[in-house]
């Protein structure tokens, strides 16, 4: 643990403390890291990666991934791993995955439901999911991926966001969430 945390070794010791603190000491957490660019979001993601002792974990970055998928989709190159087939084959173990800046990812007509589909083999399967982004608040991301998507990140992931300085802000309380409406026969209903 000290070895990961001298990775931030420019930070204060309070400061990797407090990083130890929240995320650190709980690796198997699903977490989304937001916050301007070059703060660290990216190494701390890394950080925690490594601590998971697991050899079924994946990593890439968002980009690569719309990319994959989109080749994939015209014929141009395999289906990525990080695909709604390879949850339906990936067997009984926890996959940790790590994708790197979602705020890149362009929805299209083809890429928003993969990125669902995606979205609910994580929650599903109850895999870990560690995300980054340069999206700075919650209301942002409903405003880039709307409600569905944005909905299936928070469901999963702790929402841990980074100031310009590089420390983690502390949210406001939010008011409670009111208690869900109960489908209706005819309703499309989501994991």
């Amino acid at each position: 643990m000290t070895q990961l945390l001298n990775t931030f070794a420019g930070l204060s010791t309070a400061r990797r403390t407090a990083i130890n603190d929240a995320v650190l000491s709980n690796p198997e957490r699903s977490y989304i890291f937001s916050g301007p660019g070059g703060i660290g979001k990216t190494e701390l993601a890394k950080a925690q990666y490594r601590l998971l002792s697991s050899r079924h974990r994946y990593a890439m970055t968002a980009e690569s991934w719309q990319e994959d998928m989109t080749a994939a989709a015209t014929g141009r190159g395999e289906w990525p791993v990080l695909s709604s087939q390879f949850f339906r084959d990936a067997g009984p173990f926890t996959w940790h995955l790590f994708l790197d800046d979602i705020d890149k990812i362009k929805l299209t007509e083809f890429i928003e439901p993969q990125f669902k589909s995606l979205l609910d083999s994580v929650l599903r399967r109850k895999d870990q999911l560690v995300l980054t982004t340069s999206i700075l608040t919650t209301a942002d991301l409903y405003k880039k991926f709307g409600d569905q998507i944005s909905s299936r990140i928070l469901r999963r992931c702790v929402w841990v966001p980074f100031n310009e300085t590089g420390r983690i802000v502390v949210p406001k309380p939010t008011p409670p969430t009111p208690a869900p409406v109960a489908a209706r026969e005819g309703d499309e209903l989501f994991v």
